[in-house]
């Protein structure tokens, strides 16, 4: 039996990615840069030559936002057609269909910098596990890694864990920092995301409601005798591995 990923990423920008814009697909990268300059940009190399993959990119607007901050060696990679289609019609080059598995196999000690935003959740538990290594020999010496995932911790964590039928493998805080150390990196980190809501007045609301959510969430885990050390909220965690 074929793998069921294989139908849905054969239309994956019209049935998933493309699907819910309420605007128009340019006023959604301008809306996507600026979550992704707040939280990747300052994770990046320094040195704007780096080697830069982006797995599972897309129609690719962070590789847009990185060219457009001045990253000169950037390729992106994706198993959808379509997508890449889209991201060729956006004037984006250096976006190929591949599979992410016998690429990085082929490309060792290549890579500065390997990101991927919102794709570890689409692989098995034992694919998510070969691609990291697959990652770690990819990367050169002291190389780093970044990925965005759903927090399996957050609040209405449903809403983004369970909003995408490819999701595979979900992820919270402690389990994310078990994955990177038994995949044999050096140092792993593992981020909050960054949370916004565009005007001014609702982002003033949100953040005091933020703060209310977070320490009710907080007072829960207490009264049932757990620890809040090591628990993130956020929608999303960041994962950032290093070589």
């Amino acid at each position: 039996m074929a793998d069921f990923r294989d139908k849905l990423y054969e239309q994956y920008y019209n049935s998933q990615s493309g699907r819910r814009l309420n605007k128009s697909l340019a006023d959604k990268i301008k809306e996507n840069h600026f979550q992704l300059s707040h939280e990747l940009l300052h994770l990046m190399p320094a040195e704007k030559s780096a080697a830069i993959l982006d797995i599972g990119c897309g129609y690719g607007e962070w590789l847009m936002l990185l060219h457009e901050n001045g990253y000169i060696q950037t390729q992106g990679i994706d198993i959808s057609a379509e997508q890449v289609e889209t991201a060729h019609s956006l004037g984006l080059n250096n976006v190929h269909v591949a599979d992410v598995f016998d690429y990085l196999k082929n490309n060792p000690s290549t890579f500065d910098c390997i990101t991927g935003i919102d794709i570890i959740e689409h692989f098995s538990k034992e694919e998510l596990v070969r691609l990291l290594e697959l990652i770690r020999t990819s990367l050169k010496p002291a190389g780093i890694a970044i990925f965005r995932t759903p927090n399996m911790d957050g609040i209405f964590a449903s809403v983004y864990a369970y909003g995408d039928f490819t999701h595979s493998c979900l992820l919270n805080y402690s389990s994310t920092m078990q994955l990177g150390i038994a995949c044999g990196f050096k140092k792993v980190d593992v981020l909050p995301s960054f949370v916004y809501v565009s005007g001014f007045f609702k982002e003033l609301m949100r953040k005091i409601l933020w703060w209310y959510f977070k320490l009710y969430a907080r007072l829960v885990l207490f009264s049932s005798g757990r620890s809040t050390q090591g628990v993130l909220l956020t929608p999303n965690l960041i994962l950032v591995v290093r070589n």
